[in-house]
């Protein structure tokens, strides 16, 4: 196949195996999709792509712990990456983690892509766990104005607009 060809030529091209593993996990493959994302995060990490789709896999895989620590690995490689800094602090949130250093992460990532609906909606998941739910309304209205079609951040803000306590009565 093409594919096979252009890796032979240029094995250390860090956007083949993102493709391979694309179309194994696109195909139900999800351990060959894993095998070859992991392949390739170690074989190449200065790449924080292949690190983060290997991340991925391991976290579908039910491999939550090693994703995480994949993800601190490249972080201490790649400090200023939004993407590591954004899927880390989703991760350690998730775990039951709602420290400052979670939410330092997942604000530095929307430092870095203000408009990016993904981060908006890690922010105020942070900021929702922390019991911090006004800012977590506020964040997830404008992740939902980014990204109105995504369910998930739908849910975050149903959730987050549940447990926020209601506003002051307006008075004349």
């Amino acid at each position: 196949s093409t594919l096979e060809q252009a890796e032979a030529r240029w094995p250390d091209a860090p956007g083949l195996p993102l493709v391979r593993a694309s179309w194994l996990d696109d195909a139900g493959l999800d351990t060959a999709a894993l095998g070859v994302a992991r392949d390739a995060a170690e074989r190449m990490p200065d790449q924080p792509a292949l690190i983060q789709q290997a991340a991925l896999l391991e976290l579908r895989a039910g491999e939550p712990e090693q994703a995480r620590q994949r993800l601190e690995a490249a972080l201490e490689v790649h400090p200023d990456d939004a993407h590591l800094l954004n899927d880390l602090a989703y991760l350690t949130v998730e775990a039951g983690v709602h420290d400052d250093a979670v939410l330092a992460m997942a604000r530095r990532a929307v430092d870095q892509q203000p408009a990016n609906g993904a981060f908006l909606d890690t922010l105020g998941w942070v900021l929702l766990q922390r019991g911090e739910g006004a800012e977590a309304v506020a964040t997830l209205e404008r992740a939902v104005a980014v990204v109105p079609e995504d369910p998930v951040v739908a849910q975050h803000l149903a959730a987050a607009r549940a447990q926020a306590p209601a506003p002051p009565p307006r008075t004349r």
